[in-house]
C-alpha cells in the first residue's frame, strides 16, 4: 500500500468514526423519553377551551370575582415569555415569567396588559407506571405563587387545587405517551385557586375554570466540544489537505 492509499484509508476511517459519533448523539436525543430536570420554554396549548386568543393559563374571575368572566394569559405574544424549571434535587417545579392577557372576549382581550407569574410546586414525583411527573392531590394547597399586574402592581395569590383529581398538576405526555388533549409533546396542566393578596387562596372556593394548560419544550443544554472529536476533525481535514497537495505534486 503506497502513501496515497494509506492517507485515503486514514481519511475514510476518521470520517466513519465522526459519523458514528454524530449518529450516537442523534439517536440518544431521539430516543429520550420522560421528564428530565432542567429548564423548559412554555407555549400556549393548542386545545385551550376558550379558543383564540390561545393561552397557557386561565383564571376565570381573577379581577372581577365573577366566574363567568374568562381571564386568559398568553405565554408567547405581546411581550410574553414564560419558562419552567424542574429541580430534581429539591423535587420542585417553578413556573415564572411574563404573560400577556386579561378579560377574554372570544377573539381578543379587553384592555390587555402584562402580568408577572411566579409559582412553585413542591413534592413533585414521578407518576407510578409512567414517565410523567405530578404533584399528588393529597398535597394540594401546599404549592403557592403569585400573579401580578405589572402596570398597577396588584398582586393575586395562587395555590394548587386538586378537587376530585388524583393530582393538582402534571407535566408530561399523558398516560403511556398518548399525549394530552391532542398534543403529542410535553404538556403541563393542573388546577388553581386564586384570591387577591393578602388572602389565602387555599381557603377560597374554586372558580371554574382556573388552571394551567401549556406545552413545554426542553431548553437544550450547552454541550462542551469533545477534545477527541475536535482532534479527529483536525486530523481529517489535515489528511485531506496532505492528500490534495501530494496529488498536485504527482
Amino acid at each position: 500500500m503506497n502513501k496515497n492509499q494509506r492517507i485515503q484509508q486514514l481519511v475514510a476511517t476518521v470520517g466513519a468514526a465522526l459519523v458514528g459519533v454524530a449518529s450516537l448523539g442523534i439517536a440518544s436525543e431521539a430516543g429520550a423519553v420522560g421528564i428530565t430536570g432542567g429548564n423548559y420554554t412554555l407555549d400556549n396549548h393548542p386545545d385551550g377551551a376558550a379558543s383564540s386568543p390561545f393561552y397557557g393559563l386561565r383564571l376565570d374571575g381573577l379581577l372581577s370575582g365573577n366566574s363567568k368572566d374568562i381571564y386568559t394569559f398568553n405565554f408567547t405574544e405581546g411581550g410574553a415569555s414564560v419558562g419552567l424549571n424542574y429541580d430534581v434535587t429539591s423535587n420542585t417545579i417553578n413556573i415564572s415569567g411574563t404573560a400577556y392577557g386579561g378579560l377574554d372576549q372570544g377573539d381578543s382581550y379587553d384592555s390587555p396588559e402584562l402580568f408577572s407569574i411566579d409559582f412553585t410546586y413542591h413534592n413533585v414525583q414521578q407518576v407510578a407506571g409512567d414517565d410523567d411527573v405530578w404533584v399528588d392531590g393529597r398535597n394540594a394547597g401546599k404549592s403557592t405563587g403569585t400573579i401580578t399586574r405589572q402596570a398597577s402592581g396588584d398582586v393575586y395569590n395562587l395555590a394548587d387545587f386538586s378537587g376530585a383529581n388524583a393530582y393538582s398538576f402534571r407535566l408530561g405526555d399523558g398516560d403511556k405517551n398518548q399525549g394530552y388533549r391532542g398534543h403529542q409533546g410535553i404538556s403541563g396542566w393542573g388546577w388553581l385557586n386564586h384570591a387577591p393578596a393578602p388572602s389565602d387562596p387555599s381557603l377560597s372556593p374554586h372558580l371554574y375554570s382556573s388552571d394551567w394548560l401549556f406545552t413545554a419544550q426542553p431548553k437544550p443544554a450547552a454541550v462542551p466540544e469533545s477534545p477527541w472529536t475536535a482532534g479527529a476533525l483536525a486530523l481529517l481535514v489535515g489528511g485531506v489537505v496532505v492528500l490534495k497537495r501530494k496529488q498536485r505534486l504527482a
